[in-house]
């Protein structure tokens, strides 16, 4: 694919997000593009009149911060709980460094390979919906 783009409205902020990687098993980069918008209803107004959509995700998401390294306690309506961990650069060589912080706090939670999902919560509920 050309990658995902989603509407994300939150209390706070809202953002148009674009963004792509790859459906691997394992830790992996992932390259985004944000659009802030103060309009999130407009927007998505705009956005459904031009596009279908696929699936809507509905989550109730915490976010705590270790150092650098973001955590997203997301449960997903339709498919349960999950850990997202993210750790954010700008600079591509620094992804070496970044993935052994992220590998480290894998094995401190004792989260198995095979419980590392390879796809976006929208496929995993269209998944289901087919």
């Amino acid at each position: 694919t050309k990658g995902r783009l989603k509407l994300r409205k939150g209390a706070k902020q809202s953002y148009l997000i674009y963004y792509k990687r790859e459906d691997l098993q394992e830790i992996r980069p992932s390259h985004f593009e944000l659009y802030p918008t103060a309009t999130p209803a407009k927007l998505e107004k705009v956005l459904r009149a031009a596009f279908e959509v696929l699936v809507e995700v509905k989550k109730i998401r915490e976010v705590v911060w270790i150092q650098n390294i973001k955590f997203n306690l997301d449960n997903v309506e339709g498919l349960g709980t999950f850990i997202e961990i993210e750790a954010m650069t700008e600079t591509p060589h620094e992804f070496a460094e970044l993935k052994e912080k992220v590998q480290t706090f894998i094995e401190k939670f004792a989260i198995k390979k095979e419980e590392i999902q390879s796809y976006s919560y929208s496929d995993l509920l269209l998944q289901r919906i087919n």
